[in-house]
């Protein structure tokens, strides 16, 4: 009889275990429910935050006709603090020119090179497009320095040629101080300032920068982010203005607003027919 006393406190003893741990069990699940919605809720927010704006989605936006991602919704005008724009292709219609500067210029050293191949490289540097081209060409190291003087010269005459782009500087004279303003471009100084004093846009933007300011350029977001750090303004709120397909690359891997002004209303189609008559100038 003892025995079955026994027997019995100890079915019961493991019963109440048993239920303990169910009613544990549970307890941790919701907790861990409730933590994980929680969780997603902060990132949710959080990823709005960065955004300025309400929810976090992916699709491609417009304006204008232009093409607009930033990954995520299209960010209210307000929102907008500062607009940096390239430069060449952008800003000024050089592309043809420097097209055409490209391939003679490689001629001369004995390299080849084709309008394909500029479009390829485009938004690059001069060094880090001669060093791509030598190594597919298996063409032994050419000096850098000889070949930028030689492609200066080159386009010397040339330069008065390249005109504004109204398409796109209409929008930056228009925001003349309502809104910071830079340029980047992986251009020398030199080049830039004198392309955008040329074309009288010099003094509306308050930051530039250029090839020597960067250890990494474009598709690398970092002269963009530069740009934004000296502008005082984050990232998420800053509009970008590019031609080039590194740059706008390097655009959306900033996070910020991109505009692709190739297809913007207006926007002048490159005629490359006219190179040949460039060489004769």
């Amino acid at each position: 009889r003892e025995q079955n006393a026994w027997m019995r406190s100890g079915a019961l003893l493991l019963a109440c275990l048993i239920a303990l741990v169910v009613s544990t069990e549970g307890f941790f699940h919701s907790a861990l429910a409730t933590a994980s919605f929680r969780s997603g809720d902060r990132t949710q927010k959080a990823c709005a935050a960065r955004r300025g704006v309400g929810r976090c989605v992916t699709a491609p936006l417009r304006m204008g006709g232009a093409e607009m991602s930033d990954g995520g919704s299209r960010p209210a005008e307000e929102n907008i603090e500062a607009l940096i724009f390239d430069c060449d292709g952008t800003l000024v219609d050089s592309m043809p020119i420097w097209a055409e500067n490209w391939r003679m210029t490689c001629a001369e050293f004995g390299l080849q090179f084709t309008t394909e191949m500029f479009f390829e490289h485009a938004g690059k540097t001069v060094e880090e497009t001669l060093r791509i081209i030598c190594a597919e060409q298996q063409v032994e190291t050419i000096s850098e320095k000889d070949f930028i003087t030689r492609k200066d010269a080159l386009v010397e005459d040339l330069i008065p040629m390249m005109k504004e782009i109204e398409a796109v500087t209409r929008v930056a004279r228009e925001n003349n101080g309502k809104r910071k303003m830079a340029v980047v471009s992986s251009g020398p100084r030199y080049m830039v300032e004198r392309l955008l004093a040329q074309a009288d846009l010099d003094s509306l933007f308050e930051v530039v920068v250029c090839a020597e300011d960067c250890l990494r350029h474009k598709p690398h977001p970092e002269p963009f982010l530069r740009a934004a750090t000296l502008l005082g303004v984050p990232p998420e709120r800053c509009r970008v203005f590019e031609d080039a397909d590194a740059g706008c690359e390097a655009v959306r891997s900033a996070g910020m607003n991109l505009v692709d002004v190739r297809k913007l209303e207006g926007y002048p189609t490159p005629s490359y027919t006219a190179a040949p008559a460039l060489k004769k100038q």
